[in-house]
Order: structure tokens, then sequence, then C-alpha cells
């Protein structure tokens, strides 16, 4: 996992994967590979703002046209590049067995669990833990 000091002073632990940058003035920002922002926290903010809307100028024509950029669209919007525990790891061999268990475990035991996703989201994983 990696750490990162949040706005409230504790450490904030997220997957390996994900890995923000810190600009100049203080902010965290998550940039597709092709150099899209996709998401931002701005210093003292608790969570991260979607900033790409691939389809804000319109929709592709038609059924097709949409079957064919929707993958490439999806993949710069925050919800789903960024997905959270314990959909992350839906493409390993043990997913489902792991997750019928009802414990997913990403390897380390948090002494707090914060709970920072919302929605209607019945399951949810170990993502974001703190220290002390």
């Amino acid at each position: 996992m990696v750490s990162l000091k949040m706005a409230n002073g504790r450490i904030g632990y997220y997957p390996v994967w994900f890995r923000p940058e810190k600009d100049e003035r203080g902010s965290w920002n998550v940039h597709h590979e092709d150099g899209t922002l996709i998401a931002t926290m701005p210093e003292g903010a608790t969570f991260f703002d979607e900033t790409c809307f691939p389809f804000k100028d319109g929709y592709p024509e038609g059924r097709a046209a949409m079957d064919e950029a929707l993958d490439e669209a999806m993949d710069k919007v925050l919800w789903q590049k960024l997905v959270h525990s314990p959909w992350d790891h839906v493409g390993e061999e043990d997913f489902w067995d792991r997750l019928r268990r009802g414990r997913w475990n990403c390897g380390t035991r948090p002494t707090r669990l914060s709970w920072l996703f919302s929605g209607a989201t019945c399951l949810s994983g170990e993502l974001f833990s703190t220290d002390g």
C-alpha cells in the first residue's frame, strides 16, 4: 500500500496501483496514461473530484459509434478507472471465491477502517485505512 498525508494530518493508505501526484498548489491529481487529467483533490479536501467528462460535447451518433467509443471514454471516468476494492481485483483467478467467503483481506489488518465510498454499493473492501 501507498501512504499519503490526509487533510486532517493522518496517514491514509491507498492500493499500490493508485499513484496521484501532488501539484504546486498542493492538490492531488490523477492522470490517465495519455496525460488527460481525470481526477483532482484540492488541498484540504477529503475526496477526489471527477475532471474528465468524455461525452460533455455530445454522444457519438448511433449504436455502432457508441460501442466503438465507450471503452476508451470510460477508461477516463474517475469511477471506472479508479475502481475501488474489491472490484479492482475482479480479473484475479480466485476473485469470486474470495468474495463469496465474505472477507476481502488485502494482506494487512488496519487498526481503523474509514469507509470513503458511498452510493448504491452493497460490498466494500479495505481500500482506505488510517494509522492510529
